[in-house]
């Protein structure tokens, strides 16, 4: 069985401890899937903590029904989001450090990544602010040949360019 898993809703912070609240909801034709505490323990063991509590300002909302082959890229694509948020947010919050562990993470995580331009070209961003010109000039080469149509190919060019 397939199941289709919709993030909704999904404000940017960034944080490496609990930031998001979770509402979950399974329709009846689902009830053979993932209940909320399996999804808990999935994201946990995926970002290495669980990000969910139940007072945060950031909600995440999942809707688990059955449906086609969508399910999984879709539910790839939400966690994903989350990991290039908290970077993109270290990276606004002058923390290129943290914003490059996340983005390593992500690497890691997601061996065939749905958003893998969006991260790289972060990357590339996230090395200039670090100081770490000499990579983010390699990175952002990379980019350009690779993705030389790219919708993120402005972003990286203006990190290169911030460079002194």
């Amino acid at each position: 069985m397939l199941l289709s898993i919709a993030v909704l809703a999904i404000v940017p912070k960034a944080s490496a401890s609990p930031s998001a609240r979770l509402v979950y909801a399974r329709s009846a034709d689902a009830s053979t899937c993932p209940d909320e505490t399996a999804l808990r323990g999935a994201v946990a063991a995926r970002f290495g903590y669980d990000p969910f509590f139940a007072w945060a300002k950031r909600t995440v909302v999942v809707e688990v029904w059955r449906r086609g082959e969508q399910s999984s890229r879709t539910a790839q694509i939400g966690a994903e989001r989350v990991l290039l948020d908290e970077a993109r947010g270290a990276i606004v919050q002058g923390d290129p450090i943290r914003a490059l562990a996340r983005i390593e993470q992500h690497r890691r995580t997601f061996a065939t990544a749905i958003l893998s331009e969006e991260r790289d070209a972060m990357e590339v961003e996230a090395l200039a602010k670090a100081g770490r010109s000499a990579e983010a000039r390699a990175k952002a080469d990379a980019f350009r040949r690779h993705m030389p149509n790219s919708l993120f190919l402005p972003a990286v060019e203006s990190a290169v360019e911030s460079i002194p």
